[in-house]
């Protein structure tokens, strides 16, 4: 049963990414619709791919050091094969990272509770409202597998594999932060009571080196011990109050992309609180919740404090999926999540459709 429900997940999720799009095509058409999927910071992944990593240029462009190497260098093994261009690679891997990302949810929810909940879980994460990323040249599908199958080995109590995940998700976005920090805690507690078992010491050291390794690569090429964080401020990335997320909210909802913007960023952030508090209310004599848990505030405590490109932060969330476990748990037929489900992929297209097509910055 188990081995049968995971391919209808992977054939569920190949599904909705397929409609995601056909109606960017479909609204936009062909042309403008593949050109969309490789915009933005596909851009950057791109010049990583043909000209390697390079520092800031004196005209004020920032170093694409900024993007962490594993998405790209993935990419260019894949387009050093005959007849796969640098673009069809990016997009290959990122579509293959998002429908992979879709067993681990799976997988999880049904861990904690049930084959079903598990499903409405991994669909539902496939459908949230900035899954148009998962079909674009970006990193996100293939940084929430990483990140799910870390959360998955943790649930297990499998140290190694965890750390393993953890590694490579720290390779693929600076967002990795919480899994690493929840991931040595948990592997930290476990050694202090099992100080002879190696499998906690590897885990404890492992996790972090993926994001490790590369800052010191990044230091080694500027020349600074601090040079990740020297390359953030001429991005102008930073961390800041919660409360400037409040301000911007105001600043954009009252500007001319009011509607985008409040269905974009203000509307998940307070569904996100809202789930979020209904988590910290139920289900703690699941095994592992608590961890689960600790790792969903922690990350969004990192989205809810990013103080800059605030039209990119409900993108974040796609990383956030345990939000969605109270929803998934919800009980109801079977027709019923079926519709919701076909409805809510259908939605998210088209409204990721109108964010590349209308939003003037990066979804």
């Amino acid at each position: 049963m188990s081995h049968h429900a995971v391919w209808y997940v992977l054939v569920t999720a190949v599904a909705q990414r397929i409609a995601t799009v056909l109606v960017l095509f479909v609204v936009v058409g062909f042309d403008k619709g593949s050109a969309h999927l490789l915009e933005w910071d596909a851009t950057w992944y791109r010049g990583i791919i043909t000209r390697g990593y390079q520092l800031g240029r004196d005209d004020g462009t920032p170093s694409n050091l900024a993007f962490f190497p594993l998405y790209p260098m993935t990419a260019k093994l894949l387009a050093a094969l005959p007849f796969v261009s640098t673009g069809a690679a990016m997009l290959m891997i990122g579509i293959a990272g998002a429908v992979v990302a879709a067993v681990p949810i799976f997988l999880i929810g049904k861990h904690l509770h049930s084959v079903t909940v598990g499903f409405v879980l991994a669909m539902l994460w496939g459908a949230m409202p900035q899954s148009i990323v998962l079909v674009m040249g970006y990193p996100e599908g293939l940084f929430t597998a990483a990140t799910a199958f870390g959360l998955l080995f943790l649930l297990r109590k499998q140290p190694v594999a965890a750390a393993v995940a953890t590694c490579l998700a720290g390779l693929i976005r600076p967002s990795a932060l919480p899994l690493i920090l929840v991931v040595m805690v948990w592997s930290f507690v476990n050694l202090c009571h099992k100080p002879r078992q190696w499998r906690w010491w590897v885990s404890t050291g492992l996790a972090p080196l993926g994001t490790g390794v590369y800052l010191i690569y990044i230091a080694y090429r500027t020349g600074d011990l601090f040079g990740y964080f020297a390359i953030q401020r001429d991005w102008n990335l930073r961390f800041g109050k919660p409360w400037e997320l409040v301000l911007q909210a105001h600043y954009y909802l009252t500007t001319n992309d009011s509607y985008l913007v409040s269905m974009d960023i203000y509307l998940p952030i307070v569904v996100a609180f809202v789930l979020l508090v209904i988590m910290l209310a139920g289900r703690w004599r699941w095994p592992g919740y608590s961890w689960i848990v600790l790792y969903t505030i922690v990350a969004a405590a990192l989205v809810v404090t990013r103080a800059t490109f605030f039209w990119s932060e409900s993108r974040q969330f796609l990383v956030l999926f345990p939000l969605l476990l109270p929803l998934a748990t919800i009980k109801t037929s079977r027709w019923a999540w079926v519709i919701t489900l076909i409805v809510g992929t259908v939605a998210s297209a088209y409204f990721g459709t109108m964010l590349l097509s209308a939003f003037q910055y990066s979804p």
